[in-house]
């Protein structure tokens, strides 16, 4: 094969299979806001007394829509991929392109390339979207929904945050329109020579607002109260801004946020909060499996749509679908195990990858080139 030839024989099939792609994530994108647009009807009126007008509940929603468009790509990517992959196949099997090309001394294995390099880019572009775009856009996608949610704005119940300075709080109530916390509590505890651990500090507020103030960007209370526990009896005092924490809106609306959405980083945060959580632990392994779940379903897929025995490449692309399916579901089935204890984090996420890739790479060797 002449060097020439394979590179516009790759920027063709790329030419495809960047075309498949495209139309398939805005299938996609234009079914969620469809089926989310129509689900919403009956709420515009309200957001748009929160919003301050109907016209401005309408940018509202674009905006909303606009940020779930990121999210509804890291979800379906691999899919996406798949799919892609598939539809650009069977383009070239229809038109008859595949026999001149395998003639001229391409193998099939050659002129899927593309598609595993381009597989490889998306799995790298979802690791650094999962890292720095997901959790920004699904911070801001949250706070967007609350306009259309009666009450959806209030964060409710959020007890015994503990923050890397050893202090715990509780927070009745959090809007995290206002980034505000009604009832606010904050205890902190010292280690005493003999190993136990006492009470050393309680702060205390009707609410605290995180905002630009005198003492810098932070969290300003209303009527807040302090009280210090020293061996010669407390002392209690007024303070209107919160000291001697780093707790940021973010670790609250951390509780509320889909985890999934959430950075490694941010995982490893929650988690060393609390480490008892086996599902963190779970979903810090999912955060590197779900990527590579890209590579998986093409090695599985592909060999499916090259089966001799199918009159028609679509049984193939339904036979696949139906094992990519079962892919999720059993990936889906583990880490609920792994959640639950049954499992461990590690079996639970890294299985049915290793399983599943296992199988598609012994049938993609096996095709007939």
């Amino acid at each position: 094969m002449r060097p020439m030839f394979a590179r516009k024989l790759d920027r063709y099939v790329t030419r495809l299979f960047l075309a498949s792609f495209g139309v398939s994530l805005l299938l996609f994108v234009g079914l969620f806001i469809l089926v989310d647009f129509c689900s919403r009807l009956d709420d515009l009126e309200d957001a748009g007394r929160r919003a301050g007008g109907l016209s401005e509940a309408i940018e509202v929603l674009a905006s909303y829509y606009l940020t779930s468009t990121p999210l509804i790509f890291h979800q379906t990517a691999p899919f996406l991929t798949l799919m892609a992959a598939m539809f650009t196949l069977v383009r070239l099997r229809r038109g008859n392109e595949l026999v001149p090309m395998m003639a001229g001394g391409v193998s099939l294995h050659r002129i899927m390339l593309p598609f595993f390099v381009f597989g490889a880019l998306v799995a790298l572009l979802m690791v650094a979207s999962q890292e720095w775009i997901v959790p920004k856009v699904a911070e801001d996608r949250l706070r967007l929904r609350s306009y259309f949610q009666r009450g959806g704005e209030m964060i409710k119940n959020i007890d015994l945050i503990r923050d890397a300075e050893r202090n715990v709080f509780h927070v009745a109530r959090y809007d995290r329109l206002q980034r505000t916390m009604f009832d606010f509590c904050m205890w902190h505890r010292e280690n005493l020579p003999d190993g136990r651990s006492a009470m050393a500090r309680e702060v205390r507020a009707d609410a605290a607002q995180y905002r630009a103030g005198p003492m810098g960007t932070g969290w300003y209370l209303k009527n807040g109260r302090e009280r210090l526990f020293r061996p010669e009896g407390p002392e209690e005092r007024v303070v209107d801004s919160l000291t001697g924490t780093e707790l940021l809106p973010s670790d609250l609306e951390l509780r509320e946020a889909e985890r999934l959405h959430l950075s490694f980083t941010e995982l490893k945060r929650l988690f060393h909060q609390n480490p008892d959580q086996r599902s963190l632990r779970v979903l810090l392994h999912f955060h590197l499996t779900y990527p590579l779940s890209t590579l998986v379903l093409l090695l599985l897929g592909m060999p499916f749509v090259f089966r001799e025995r199918h009159r028609s490449p679509m049984v193939g692309i339904g036979v696949c679908l139906m094992l990519s399916a079962i892919y999720f579901v059993l990936d889906l089935v583990l880490r609920d195990l792994g959640n639950r204890g049954s499992l461990h984090p590690v079996v639970a996420t890294w299985l049915p990858l290793l399983l599943f890739g296992s199988v598609g790479a012994t049938a993609y060797d096996a095709m007939k080139t």
